[in-house]
């Protein structure tokens, strides 16, 4: 139970993480569950299998009220994601027809007119 619901968590916190500029509300959401969460990396990374165990036992009591504010963050943060998608347009630059030279017939004029005054 404990490592299933912590790759969960873990992987929902580097999401979480992972969105630049968070509002000031959901920032210290994210920086208590952070705080949090560290007992269950702990207990996690533990190189003693026994005292793994038993960090995780302990911390399986609390489990779920971390597990659910992860989850209501998370869901909250990636459907105003979703909702708000980065819209982004593409523009091309017109290429004169072949045949009438590299530029505009307007450029052609500025230029003969800059010749003329004695300017190029």
């Amino acid at each position: 139970m404990f490592d299933s619901a912590f790759f969960d968590m873990q992987n929902k916190m580097k999401f979480i993480a992972s969105i630049p500029n968070l509002s000031p509300p959901h920032q210290e959401v994210y920086l208590s569950l952070t705080n949090q969460f560290r007992s269950f990396e702990r207990a996690y990374n533990m190189t003693d299998v026994n005292a793994s165990n038993c960090a995780k036992i302990y911390r399986c009591g609390h489990l779920n009220g971390i597990k659910s504010r992860i989850d209501n963050l998370y869901n909250l943060l990636s459907t105003s994601i979703v909702s708000n998608p980065v819209v982004t347009t593409a523009t091309t630059t017109p290429v004169p027809p072949k045949g009438s030279g590299s530029l505009s017939a307007d450029s052609n004029d500025l230029l003969a007119s800059l010749r003329s005054m004695g300017i190029l």
